[in-house]
């Protein structure tokens, strides 16, 4: 196994996958779909998205939020700028 495969992050995960992986790699309702899958149970399908995939989205969100708001960037206010400069021409 390369470096490359070690370091790969799986964000995606088949039911078996999920199963496999556990709750906390799945997530609590990933995971119980995962094993009503597993046993049985009619399930459609698909999976789950990865617990660390999500964790990714949230700490970017914040931090682009957090980002615009020290910048002072908001859409109204490159919005208004917008109007205003078109109007003045």
């Amino acid at each position: 196994m390369t470096h490359v495969e070690k370091s790969r992050k799986v964000f995606f995960l088949s039911w078996p996958e999920a199963f496999q992986a556990g709750v906390e790699a799945a997530g609590g309702k990933g995971w119980n779909m995962a094993r009503l899958d597993r046993y049985g149970f009619y399930i459609p399908a698909g999976g789950v998205l990865a617990a660390s995939a999500y964790q990714i989205l949230q700490k970017k969100t914040i931090y682009l939020k957090t980002w615009r708001k020290s910048r002072g960037v908001r859409l109204s206010t490159t919005l208004e700028k917008r109007r205003l400069s078109k109007n003045s021409s």
